[in-house]
């Protein structure tokens, strides 16, 4: 998603908040059964790469990322 698709939502929330919220919500399920949690942030190129891991502590980072990670120096698609 580019930085301003992902800034463009409704008034309660917008797309990346949504996006950050769902991601935690699954990778709190995938550690509550033992599995690993990684992270791909791309647009036309891979812009972050976090490796699969397990803990609570690397899920709130995989969020914090998603949250904050600015794709603004990336070019647009179209």
């Amino acid at each position: 998603m580019s930085a301003a698709s992902g800034n463009f939502g409704s008034a309660a929330h917008t797309k990346r908040e949504l996006a950050a919220e769902l991601a935690s919500v699954l990778a709190f399920s995938a550690i509550r059964n033992s599995d690993k949690v990684g992270l791909i942030l791309y647009t036309d190129e891979v812009e972050l790469y976090i490796s699969p891991r397990k803990g609570r502590r690397h899920v709130l980072r995989v969020v914090r990322e998603i949250l904050f990670m600015s794709l603004a120096a990336a070019a647009p698609t179209r």
